[in-house]
């Protein structure tokens, strides 16, 4: 058939069908199984079920999920609702980690360069603890309880108290 043909009703075919051109389909495309080389979909993609990508993933707008197993970035990660790491937990590997509001640790912090802070360190429970190497205090350093020292105390004037 050549030129333009028109089908009323439902089509079948026993063998393949090969389109030479743009196939357009006004109306709902059900396919079984999808086998291509390029996929463009303008507007929303909605799966249903897992999404498998064997490859590297491509994302030139906002990436919007809920219930991540596991993110492997190498950008910026914007959490709107918050960062929760079951297993392995945060591993920063270069750059700085910004905190905006208050950061919360319910296990260790462990840093393996120097840990800066400008207003201070506070330890709610638990206190200050140094394992290995010394501890410097540039300034005043107050204590409201005991401070507890396993080894050699090096201190230059001591005002006030009892030792």
């Amino acid at each position: 058939v050549t030129g333009v043909s028109t089908f009323a009703g439902i089509v079948t075919t026993t063998g393949d069908m090969y389109v030479g051109g743009d196939l357009y389909v006004l109306d709902d495309l059900k396919i079984d199984e999808i086998n291509a080389r390029n996929l463009n979909i303008t507007g929303v993609s909605t799966f249903v079920g897992d999404a498998k990508f064997d490859s590297n993933v491509t994302i030139g707008g906002t990436l919007t999920y809920e219930d991540v197993t596991n993110v492997d970035s190498v950008g910026i990660i914007t959490a709107g609702r918050g960062f929760r790491a079951t297993t392995g937990g945060l591993v920063v590997t270069a750059g700085v980690s910004t905190f905006g509001g208050i950061a919360t640790f319910t296990e260790y912090v462990y840093a393996n360069k120097t840990v800066s802070t400008e207003q201070g360190f506070r330890a709610i429970a638990g206190g200050l603890i140094v394992t290995a190497g010394i501890a410097t205090f540039g300034a005043i350093a107050p204590y409201t309880s005991d401070a507890f020292v396993d080894g050699t105390l090096t201190a230059g004037l001591i005002d006030g108290g009892s030792y």
